[in-house]
């Protein structure tokens, strides 16, 4: 655990982790002087990218889980802590910190946790799935937009025989026309 006023440098752990590095800092020295404060974490990524950290307060104790975005970059970042009141925007700072991000093998791929992990191939084939299922999704509705304007600019066509026995058709125009055969010949008359 660090303490607020002695804090120099983070170690935030190894690119490629994900949520397992918990960074704790107490607090509580700030807390007694600014009682009901937020206390908040603003830290720059190696590749110079700002964010406010995800973090929680339990009993005084700043608790920091590091996400995998957060190391997703080997090298050196920086972080500052701090209190801000809310209802005043008063606010209250640390130094500006070093936090580090060790290298690692960050090339540790999917194939190779497959071979490793039978259930991350699992995952993996799920997750794919997911995948085509959602871009037939995209390509169905792209198909029945296309039915949509095609049916729109020509017109759809619609048999029904009504009670009095003809056979009739309908436009999108909303002009009902009737066939019948009369002598052997096809009759088309335009409903009014």
């Amino acid at each position: 655990m660090f303490e607020i006023g002695q804090l120099t440098r983070l170690p935030l752990g190894y690119v490629g982790e994900s949520n397992t590095r918990r960074i704790e800092i107490d607090m509580s020295a700030w807390l007694e002087c600014f009682p009901g404060a937020t206390i908040v974490v603003e830290a720059v990524r190696p590749d110079l990218t700002k964010y406010i950290a995800a973090t929680d307060m339990e009993n005084g104790i700043l608790k920091w889980v590091v996400s995998a975005g957060e190391v997703r970059l080997a090298g050196k970042g920086y972080a500052q802590i701090a209190a801000v009141d809310l209802d005043t925007g008063s606010q209250y700072r640390s130094r500006v910190v070093q936090t580090i991000i060790a290298d690692s093998l960050d090339d540790f791929t999917t194939e190779v946790l497959d071979d490793i992990d039978p259930a991350n191939a699992w995952v993996n084939r799920v997750l794919k799935a997911a995948e085509i299922a959602a871009e037939s999704r995209d390509a169905a509705a792209e198909s029945a937009e296309l039915a949509k304007q095609a049916a729109d600019e020509s017109g759809f066509m619609q048999f029904e025989i009504g009670d009095d026995g003809r056979l009739y058709y309908y436009r999108t125009n909303n002009v009902d026309i009737m066939f019948e055969i009369e002598e052997g010949r096809l009759m088309v008359y335009e409903q009014a």
